[in-house]
């Protein structure tokens, strides 16, 4: 999924995490569109995430904000740009960057505020969007993310992401997502794991018309291959310990006899 594509689906660039903005945040910003992109093509272990926003400042809007930009400390390719008469005092970060703070300014002629980077999986959600588990005898990949409150009471909020290849089965078996939360109460599901085979990608769309304050923290798993029980696990260690102590008896016999 290129950036043109991103572009013409609604989004945008990148993923950093804004802390909560002081009260002058209000009718600053009018939309957020924010994309992530799971790239699981070369495994789930393996998956990397894209996640791209765009925050719209309206013609006429407040014309200021500051705060600080959570950032994931596994972040590689940041970048933060502005359009049309909107201005930001945010650096790019260094490489392992929990925090940065800056402002946002409109002039007063409206104009984007875009922002983004990629991770690898895991090891941990503060390192990542995305960190590999153990549930229900499966290998899965958990995905943790949703957005991080940063918009204006009564703004639009469009969450979209897109994992490559077919992941729209929910249930518990190789293939399957399952597990899906979000705030149900302030979000609707507009796109429930809707696989596209013609670009061969699974859509999830979370959103709501008016931003209520708060992300829609939205977790789910995909599911991998089997992984066998702590039993199972036993056993076949015992096993290749038999076939050891066989191997070494053998030895000792021809040896013996030699």
């Amino acid at each position: 999924m290129n950036r043109l594509y991103l572009t013409a689906s609604l989004a945008a660039l990148a993923a950093v995490a804004m802390a909560p903005m002081t009260a002058s945040a209000q009718a600053v910003f009018s939309e957020r569109d924010v994309v992530y992109n799971l790239d699981t093509t070369a495994g789930l272990a393996s998956t990397t995430t894209q996640y791209d926003n765009v925050v719209t400042l309206p013609a006429g809007g407040g014309n200021s904000i500051g705060g600080a930009f959570t950032f994931k400390t596994g972040a590689t390719g940041v970048y933060i740009t502005t359009t049309g008469g909107v201005t930001t005092t945010f650096p790019i970060p260094p490489p392992g960057t929990a925090v940065e703070t800056g402002d946002i300014r409109n002039d007063g002629t409206g104009g984007t505020f875009e922002f983004g980077y990629k991770t690898s999986n895991g090891p941990d959600f503060a390192t990542s969007w995305t960190r590999s588990e153990v549930q229900f005898g499966h290998s899965v990949l958990h995905f943790s993310g949703g957005g991080t409150g940063f918009d204006d009471l009564g703004a639009t909020f469009v969450d979209n992401i897109f994992i490559t290849g077919n992941w729209s089965t929910l249930g518990a078996s190789a293939g399957n997502h399952t597990g899906l939360t979000y705030d149900t109460a302030n979000y609707s599901l507009i796109n429930d794991f809707v696989y596209n085979p013609t670009h061969d990608w699974t859509l999830l769309t979370i959103s709501t018309g008016k931003f209520p304050g708060g992300s829609p923290g939205i977790s789910f798993y995909l599911v991998g291959g089997s992984v066998p029980e702590p039993t199972t696990w036993a056993l076949m260690l015992l096993g290749f310990g038999g076939v050891g102590a066989a191997l070494r008896s053998r030895r000792r016999v021809a040896v013996a006899t030699a």
